[in-house]
């Protein structure tokens, strides 16, 4: 197996007998796992910037709360900066780093309660023109320049056309009653139809919901509402909309990327496992957005919706979700971390590799092997292996995007100069939701105790003639409806004591009033 460049831009890439893993004509579920620091949001990145360029739709809706999901909008110029200092230092070569050249116009979704510094942040999207600006624009116009210091002209109001870099887009907190769901919905699926038009990323950061019950809440009316709005909004364009035939006669595509994909979209979720642990919870929030995520998944085809994920080992996610992908993406682990799931690879490259020292000698055989097809737990940064639909997998080389890519130093706050703080009635409407949140929860926890405990007396105490079954035997068959999803179950029922125990307890309880 020869290890493949990966080209960003070019046709040959995407080429079904090239092996491609990005398919720009069709959804795909695409989950990339791998131990931390090993490059996983470099490759949620690139994967979602080749499809933002052919002309989808992205919604960069989960990432860790240091902001890595708006670094969209950020720009260094690193490729032009290691240009020099692999000039002065050659060994650089071939390391990898970040190579932005370009940024892109970002929407990013905030609760209302969150309030952005003004003047800073039309600093940074450089609403106001320079003098120098100003001059240029008033030659170029024939206006007769008239330059206030303390007032000066500003791009919003002179172009109708100029866009901001980062847009906020200010979301009511969801309510326990679900009353402004329906609201939500339609700021949301706006932004989205607007940041289509506009081509932007539409992103939401959890560091900016510090409730949590606001941060999932509204994450799962999000994910519930994307079938409505594919519907409603992003149908394919037709040929009379357009004006011209989407072949020309030779069969050549005459539509733009844009027009091709005016109809596709994909979600991009990092941190995947937040959402999809492999244990329903009912006292974890996360559970909200977990079983709209689920639903959702299963359905994407249908919607022309494309899902990128990452996390970190197989256990993570759960299996209704897992077993949805059509490629896992595999970036360096260990065994211990990928686990039995993944075992089977392992062994395989460990037999490829050993055949080629074989042929070559220990020498020469280690090196090629190295190259050609090196051990998952020594894969450098840049490099995946990629698991297609058929168990079949190669070797591919993954370049930064074009957008600066968070390092470890960047602050986003620092990075930008942007500061915001929460309004005091983001305050009160946390403490209110709190109590709120509670009756939630324990409504969530008697839905699941009910039905664990009619499922085990079914088990435990069935109708004639079926036998009553042994604690291991439920055991068994509660952990494998928990697997498939049709049921909850703690995670502190590590044996089938744990759930006998509970089975009696619960028992007496519901039953105390009867005596």
């Amino acid at each position: 197996m020869s290890q493949q460049a990966y080209r960003p831009i070019g046709r040959k890439i995407f080429r079904e007998k090239t092996g491609a893993w990005i398919n720009l004509n069709r959804p795909q579920v695409i989950l990339t796992q791998g131990m931390r620091g090993a490059g996983k949001s470099v490759l949620d990145e690139m994967a979602a910037e080749q499809l933002y360029i052919n002309g989808w739709t992205i919604l960069d809706l989960l990432a860790a709360r240091n902001a890595e999901n708006l670094f969209w909008a950020i720009n260094k110029n690193c490729k032009e900066k290691w240009k020099k200092r692999i000039e002065k230092d050659p060994s650089l070569k071939g390391y990898p780093h970040c190579n932005c050249t370009t940024s892109y116009n970002i929407s990013v979704l905030i609760p209302e309660y969150m309030e952005f510094d003004r003047k800073k942040l039309d600093a940074f999207n450089q609403v106001e023109l320079t003098k120098a600006q100003y001059v240029r624009l008033c030659y170029e116009k024939g206006w007769v320049p008239e330059w206030d210091k303390k007032n000066p002209p500003r791009w919003d109001k002179i172009d109708k056309n100029w866009k901001p870099k980062i847009k906020l887009i200010p979301l009511p907190p969801p309510t326990t009653t679900g009353s402004n769901k329906e609201l939500i919905e339609n700021i949301f699926m706006r932004a989205v139809v607007e940041a289509r038009r506009e081509r932007r990323i539409v992103c939401l950061n959890p560091m900016f919901y510090p409730n949590e019950y606001h941060k999932y809440r509204t994450i799962e009316i999000i994910i519930r509402c994307l079938g409505r709005m594919m519907y409603t909004h992003f149908r394919p364009l037709t040929e009379k909309e357009v004006g011209k035939p989407k072949y020309d006669e030779k069969g050549k595509p005459q539509w733009t990327k844009f027009q091709r994909n005016w109809h596709r979209v994909a979600v991009v979720m990092r941190e995947f496992g937040e959402v999809t642990a492999a244990v329903l919870k009912g006292e974890n929030q996360s559970t909200l957005a977990k079983k709209a995520l689920l639903d959702y998944i299963r359905q994407t085809r249908h919607y022309n919706i494309s899902l990128i994920g990452d996390y970190q080992r197989p256990d993570d996610v759960f299996s209704g979700i897992r077993d949805q992908a059509d490629i896992f993406i595999l970036k360096r682990s260990p065994r211990k971390l990928l686990g039995d799931a993944w075992k089977w690879m392992f062994d395989d490259i460990e037999k490829r590799r050993e055949k080629i020292i074989a042929r070559y000698g220990w020498q020469k055989g280690v090196q090629i092997a190295d190259n050609k097809i090196p051990k998952i737990q020594e894969l450098g940064n840049n490099y995946a292996y990629v698991v297609y639909i058929n168990d079949t997998y190669k070797l591919w080389k993954i370049p930064m995007p074009m957008f600066h890519h968070k390092d470890r130093e960047d602050h986003f706050e620092v990075v930008t100069n942007l500061t915001w703080v929460e309004k005091p009635h983001g305050k009160m409407t946390a403490k209110i939701t709190k109590i709120s949140e509670k009756n939630q929860e324990d409504a969530l926890k008697d839905t699941w105790e009910v039905k664990m405990y009619d499922t085990i007396r079914g088990m435990i105490r069935p109708l004639a003639p079926k036998k009553p079954k042994r604690w291991g035997e439920i055991f068994e068959e509660i952990a494998m409806m928990v697997s498939n999803g049709v049921i909850d179950m703690p995670n502190s029922w590590s044996t089938p004591d744990a759930m006998r125990k509970w089975f009696s307890r619960k028992e007496k309880k519901l039953l105390a009033p009867m005596k």
